[in-house]
């Protein structure tokens, strides 16, 4: 199905509802009542064999007899008569079909064959799909008005457009929405997604005027360059908030290499969201939070925040999140401080967080407020209030900050900690901030603000000048899959893959490969210096793990070590090859770098620190190619070692140009070579600036039936 517009779903001239029920309390009653109750103006049809009309409006027996046209269908019928029920919409003309109907892929092979005729039904018509297996969809934009869902809870007209692949949860965040005062334009509910996906509702959200912030509850995204090319277009104009479920260690699929074992759904989908701006929520109630707070607020001109509070508890709360989300405090400069102590108690606190104490008054909280906007380092301001025994309620502090110009100039939001019966009276505030019930959430969402802004200005050019041999390359990888001496699981010989990353200009430490002991004791006379010994052992990845790997050698060591490593990987069961024999890189840090082909992702780079750390910490960081250099270096600050890596946590950093420019140069590698379905460089060693980086071990691996594929 080409035609991606959901218009025939969101904005229809006419809905016909398949199963339409007298009874209020059925799903096809409850739907049909929805429907009536939005005030669609447009032509509503019930099909329903058994009663004349339904709630009022004139029924037909058969879809056959619905006199048309008809631009959406709503199937609300038994799962064996949905294939027939779409066909005959096709017979009609319909152009959208939703099916609310269960019992499809969800529920086993039957019900998946039965879901793959259901889409090949549609297919046949032209008709697109909505479900099976979903809520329904409406619009609130008046001049549509439209709701075919059987969601319980009447939908608060405004700014948020809403995707789910679960009808229930679609429910309950229609129901914590309305909690909190946020507003919808629409909701697009995909159930088993056979055919509409997130992709084609972000996609209409795009071009929606009504349509401001974007939220989404996904569980799998099975077209993963759809969702990219649409979330990352979207988002330059509209935030995308997402919740992905499905986080557990069940969902982790392990291949033998480490970059398989750290290749999980979950680092991808964080790559996928970080590199298409999409802001990922821990949970449905972040998600709703952080969507209040875009639907208020304007973006922050940078991460500073001013806390301003009448009780240093819930101060102390705000200041630990700040911190912990990357937001700053900065101390109020002296001419606002002394501005501030004009008016507030002698035991006020005004640096920041400016504690007013329990006797601030709702006009100090005003006051204060639009003072401490004024201060350059502020970009965002955090309202805190504790319901004191004296002075101004809570609701008269409300007023008062509501009142403000201060939320037209910079994000201002509040948490106030009061009475149950506080919060359903916020909504009576005309211009009412964000309000949270802690300050945890509220801080949260400054920083998803903080985060978007910064992402919308973020630009990431294509690696461009690369000098590399490509033909060379090319040429040795072809020899080496034609003489048939590909290891097991598709392994390239060390050579091989040192010739080959040698071509694109990635840097190794001087080295020979040799036969036996005498051999290698001479290239280490020839090398110099210490050296590393390592046997050539094709089917296996990890040679130390069998005693193959000797470090920090002198050449009057070389022979004997050579014997003994000859003596281990034998007992280990396996028959070396000969020896590599190089150069030994001391000093900088070890990283983990690779490429690697997924089925579902693509071609991921990982970059972490490595060696014996890549396990242990799994400090690593993900992106989907391609990715240009401004993107590689976001990576490695996003790195918890990122503080090793600049040297500010041991003094002396490491080549940063050099390490960016050998991640460039990988990627060509990967992206000039399908046949290459793996490639991982662990330990690279990076040197001080600018002494640059060392490959000191290559794993190569070309196409074969792959092991723990990431599956979204």
């Amino acid at each position: 199905m080409n035609d991606t517009d959901l218009t025939f779903f969101l904005r229809p001239r006419s809905v016909m509802v398949v199963g339409a029920s007298t009874r209020p309390e059925t799903l096809g009653g409850k739907i049909f009542s929805n429907l009536l109750q939005s005030g669609f103006t447009g032509g509503i049809y019930p099909v329903n064999p058994k009663a004349p009309e339904v709630q009022g409006i004139q029924a037909y027996p058969s879809v056959s007899e619905v006199p048309g046209p008809v631009d959406l269908a709503v199937l609300v019928v038994p799962r064996d008569a949905v294939l027939s029920a779409t066909a005959a919409c096709g017979e009609l003309g319909v152009r959208a079909v939703v099916v609310i109907s269960a019992g499809f892929s969800e529920t086993g092979e039957e019900g998946a064959e039965l879901e793959r005729l259901l889409v090949e039904t549609a297919d046949r018509y032209g008709i697109r799909l909505l479900g099976p297996n979903c809520m329904g969809v409406f619009n609130t934009d008046p001049g549509i008005s439209v709701d075919t869902t059987f969601n319980p809870v009447p939908v608060i007209p405004g700014g948020v457009g809403l995707v789910s692949q679960s009808g229930a949860l679609g429910c309950a965040i229609l129901g914590l929405a309305a909690g909190i005062d946020l507003g919808f334009s629409s909701f697009i509910s995909i159930g088993n997604a056979a055919d509409v996906g997130v992709a084609d509702a972000l996609r209409f959200w795009e071009t929606d005027p009504c349509t401001r912030v974007v939220t989404c509850y996904i569980e799998s995204i099975t077209d993963v360059a759809a969702f990219a090319d649409t979330a990352s277009r979207l988002a330059r104009e509209k935030p995308v908030i997402a919740v992905k479920s499905a986080r557990s260690d069940d969902g982790i699929r392990a291949a033998s290499s480490h970059t398989g074992a750290l290749a999980t759904d979950e680092r991808a989908i964080d790559a996928l969201f970080r590199q298409s701006s999409v802001l990922r929520a821990a949970s449905i109630q972040e998600m709703c939070g952080w969507a209040a707070a875009f639907q208020s607020c304007p973006l922050p001109e940078g991460n500073g925040v001013a806390i301003i509070t009448n009780a240093g508890g819930p101060a102390i709360l705000a200041v630990d999140a700040c911190s912990d989300r990357g937001l700053t405090l900065p101390v109020l400069s002296h001419e606002v401080q002394e501005e501030l102590r004009s008016y507030l108690p002698p035991e006020a606190a005004v640096a920041n967080p400016v504690d007013m104490i329990a006797s601030a008054t709702a006009d100090d909280y005003r006051r204060t407020m639009e003072i401490v906007a004024r201060d350059p380092g502020v970009h965002m301001v955090l309202i805190l209030n504790v319901t004191p025994p004296i002075g101004s309620g809570s609701l008269d502090v409300l007023a008062a900050i509501s009142r403000s110009t201060v939320a037209d100039e910079m994000p201002l939001v509040s948490s106030f900690l009061a009475v149950d019966s506080f919060y359903p009276q916020v909504t009576t505030v005309e211009g009412a901030p964000p309000v949270y019930r802690f300050p945890e959430p509220a801080v949260s969402a400054l920083a998803a603000l903080a985060r978007y802004s910064r992402n919308r200005s973020f630009r990431d050019e294509p690696f461009d000048g690369l000098d590399t041999r490509r033909d060379d390359a090319a040429t040795e990888l072809a020899r080496i899959v034609e003489s048939d001496t590909v290891g097991a699981d598709g392994l390239l010989p060390h050579g091989t893959a040192s010739e080959i990353v040698s071509a694109y200009g990635i840097p190794l430490p001087v080295q020979e490969i040799v036969t036996d002991p005498d051999s290698a004791a001479a290239a280490a006379g020839r090398i110099g210096g210490m050296v590393a010994l390592k046997a050539l052992l094709p089917d296996l990845m990890h040679k130390a793990d069998v005693g193959g790997v000797v470090t920090r050698l002198h050449e009057r060591e070389v022979r004997e070590a050579a014997i003994a490593i000859e003596g281990s990987v034998t007992a280990a069961g396996h028959s070396p090859d000969g020896f590599l024999v190089q150069e030994m890189v001391e000093g900088g840090v070890e990283l983990i770098v690779s490429v690697r082909r997924d089925r579902v992702f693509g071609t991921m780079l990982m970059v972490g620190l490595g060696g014996y750390f890549t396990e242990a910490l799994q400090d690593v960081q993900f992106s989907r190619l391609p990715v240009g250099p401004a993107g590689v270096e976001r990576m490695l600050r996003s790195l918890r070692g990122w503080p090793i890596l600049e040297g500010s946590a041991r003094g002396e950093g490491v080549d940063i140009p050099a390490l960016v420019d050998l991640l460039g140069r990988v990627m060509v590698l990967a992206e000039d070579h399908p046949l290459l379905e793996e490639v991982e460089l662990n330990p690279v060693i990076c040197l001080p600036e600018p002494k640059g980086c060392r490959v000191v071990d290559i794993v190569m691996r070309t196409s074969s039936p792959i092991e723990g594929d990431i599956d979204a």
